[in-house]
């Protein structure tokens, strides 16, 4: 579920959540075991904060308050977001990577 979270992380702003400036491997395995998170502006400025909650919930250093998959997928932003296929949309949009669509969504949004 961490994992979940770091690529979903990675797919809203096009960056990793955790970086060491000097690209120190110890350094960075510290950071992440601090699990301090930031939405860095600007490329956070346009994501929802239930997306934000979402990334939050999965990229817990403690598996105890980690987001289990059952909650994931009962979070409000993932529900509304994949049933209306703006998920979809909003990764697009913020995402920095190209996605080539395989399948027609059912509410015909990806014409």
């Amino acid at each position: 579920m961490w994992a979940l979270g770091v690529i979903l992380y990675i797919l809203l702003c096009g960056f990793a959540p955790f970086r060491s400036r000097d690209r120190d491997q110890e350094e960075l395995f510290e950071i992440i075991k601090r699990g301090h998170l930031h939405f860095l502006s600007p490329y956070w400025d346009t994501i929802s904060e239930e997306a934000k909650g979402l990334v939050s919930g999965l990229i817990q250093s403690d598996p105890v308050t980690r987001m289990t998959a059952q909650n994931t997928l009962q979070h409000p932003w993932l529900r509304a977001k994949v049933a209306s296929c703006q998920a979809h949309d909003e990764l697009l949009r913020h995402g920095h990577f190209f996605v080539k669509r395989t399948h027609q969504c059912e509410y015909n949004c990806h014409n």
